[in-house]
């Protein structure tokens, strides 16, 4: 007597309930690298916290500080001119200063996306 075997596998469900946990968690720590390096931004007259967003979707987002209204704010970042010139000295916000953004990002890393898969 013929036997059929039928295999139902549930595997684009958990690939899709994965990437939907992935996409979620990038997007929580963007949210988390952006609250963070807005504390540590340079604050003179608030133009570059305020330039602040993320952009992107799914798995790429980016945070990103400046715009065409706030051109300085790599220079802010770096804390010196593109070719090493002209370094910043003095920062006028307590707190704040060159590498916000990039410690921001190191510092959620550092969690782990462990930390912000739901």
């Amino acid at each position: 007597m013929p036997t059929t075997v039928k295999i139902d596998s549930k595997a684009t469900a958990v690939e899709a309930m994965i990437r939907q946990n992935l996409t979620s968690a990038v997007s929580a720590m963007a949210t988390a690298v952006l609250s963070t390096a807005r504390m540590k931004a340079p604050k003179k007259d608030n133009h570059l916290r305020s330039s602040a967003s993320v952009r992107g979707s799914g798995l790429q987002r980016d945070v990103v500080f400046g715009s065409m209204a706030v051109p300085y704010a790599a220079y802010q970042e770096r804390g010196m001119r593109a070719d090493g010139s002209h370094k910043v000295r003095h920062y006028t916000t307590p707190g704040t200063g060159a590498h916000y953004l990039e410690e921001a990002g190191d510092a959620i890393v550092k969690k782990g996306i462990q930390a912000y898969i739901p």
